[in-house]
């Protein structure tokens, strides 16, 4: 496994071909001492690689512990291009346009410290409407482009993994829709994960 990760452009040509197995990327994480931390959204990241612009990052989404943090907005967008192979398991992905029609959601903008995100209320309003969903299982991809909202589920009752590739498109921060009667700020903690919670997860892979 740790040929493929010298480079993200290794990583990128193996996940292609389907060299990388879930089980054993989660262990090569563990043994090489890569820190991971909860999402608010209530699954396991790690970055495995970094190169500026570029990343790749891995995700474990489990349905055994329930760490996402309320409120629970599951709608976001990113500043990057992302491309997520799923490992194992299966996620359903859905992308959303703005109908201009009548406001149903307040926008959020998030900035981030050394201990987890903010959530700030923007002057903009945004109506919500699905605008295409696809469920990809294990050995597909799905790529989402920078400035699209979606949110992604995981539909499996096992953990599910994907290891996901970043790109830096935009400067702008990235946007979390939320409830239009939402307050002022929301204060979320990116907590590390436990070994024997990490364990657990990739047990049941």
């Amino acid at each position: 496994m740790k040929k493929y990760f010298g480079r993200i452009s290794s990583v990128v040509s193996a996940c292609n071909r389907g060299k990388i197995n879930a089980k054993q990327l989660c262990e090569f994480a563990v043994n090489e001492g890569i820190s991971f931390t909860w999402h608010p959204l209530g699954f396991m990241m790690a970055t495995l690689l970094d190169e500026g612009r570029e990343k790749i990052r891995l995700h474990l989404w489990t349905n055994t512990f329930d760490k996402a943090q309320k409120p629970t907005w599951l709608i976001h967008d990113h500043k990057f291009d992302l491309t997520s192979w799923v490992l194992s398991g299966s996620i359903k992905n859905i992308e959303y346009k703005d109908l201009a029609l009548p406001e149903t959601h307040q926008l959020y903008s998030v900035s981030y410290s050394s201990t987890g995100s903010v959530l700030t209320k923007l002057d903009k309003v945004y109506s919500l409407a699905v605008d295409k969903t696809q469920e990809v299982n294990e050995g597909e991809a799905y790529r989402i482009s920078a400035g699209t909202f979606h949110q992604s589920l995981s539909l499996s009752s096992k953990t599910t993994v994907t290891i996901c590739h970043t790109t830096d498109k935009k400067n702008t921060p990235p946007l979390v829709i939320g409830d239009i009667d939402g307050m002022e700020q929301y204060y979320y903690q990116r907590s590390p994960v436990l070994a024997d919670e990490l364990q657990l997860v990739i047990e049941q892979i």
